[in-house]
């Protein structure tokens, strides 16, 4: 039996040779390009479904001197912006909310290197980059697909599931091992770097 992922993200777009979803339209991705990083900004940066929102929340709490108070008044994203988002329902776009907000900012993103703001180099901005087994990364992108709205109705299985294009056969571990090489791929690609087996 073989097989390709057939589910399509609502607006899904490729910008620069990646796939983005329609939360990141183009018009936000140039505009990140010409963000004003300060130099006590933090960037999280980590592949989707990496554990980025509790890193966003233990930043933040460490930047703010371990406030429970503040942080439970208000949503992560909106302490912690993402910078590439753009809601039209709710009308919050990440990189407006990041620019008026005062420092010490906490930015998160999933954009890699090439993607990021042009002064990315030039500033004295700490970056956290968390990684994720690639394995647990896809069980949790697997979760996330089955249980969001903002991804469409998603309707595949287990075994037809990938966030890259990948056979399926009718074994069962071959089909693991493929699966986990293929996100392992598309992990370092987002990266720029490569693992060793």
């Amino acid at each position: 039996m073989s097989g390709r992922f057939s589910h399509k993200l609502p607006g899904e777009h490729v910008y620069e040779g990646l796939l983005f979803f329609g939360f990141s339209p183009p018009d936000v991705l140039d505009a990140v390009k010409d963000f004003q990083l300060r130099d006590d900004d933090v960037l999280i940066v980590t592949y989707p479904k990496a554990g980025t929102t509790w890193m966003q929340e233990i930043i933040w709490l460490i930047k703010n001197n371990v406030d429970f108070e503040e942080a439970n008044k208000k949503q992560v994203y909106f302490r912690s912006p993402f910078l590439e988002f753009k809601d039209e329902v709710l009308n919050e776009i990440g990189i407006e909310m990041a620019n008026t907000m005062p420092s010490p900012r906490v930015i998160k993103t999933h954009l890699p290197v090439k993607l990021m703001p042009r002064d990315f180099h030039q500033k004295d901005s700490k970056t956290v980059v968390v990684f994720r087994n690639p394995k647990d990364v896809c069980t949790s992108y697997f979760h996330f697909y089955r249980s969001s709205s903002s991804v469409g109705n998603f309707q595949e299985t287990g075994p037809s599931f990938s966030t890259c294009s990948w056979k399926v056969t009718d074994d069962k571990d071959e089909d693991f091992e493929y699966v986990f090489q293929q996100c392992k791929r598309c992990c370092e690609s987002f990266l720029e770097f490569s693992t060793k087996d």
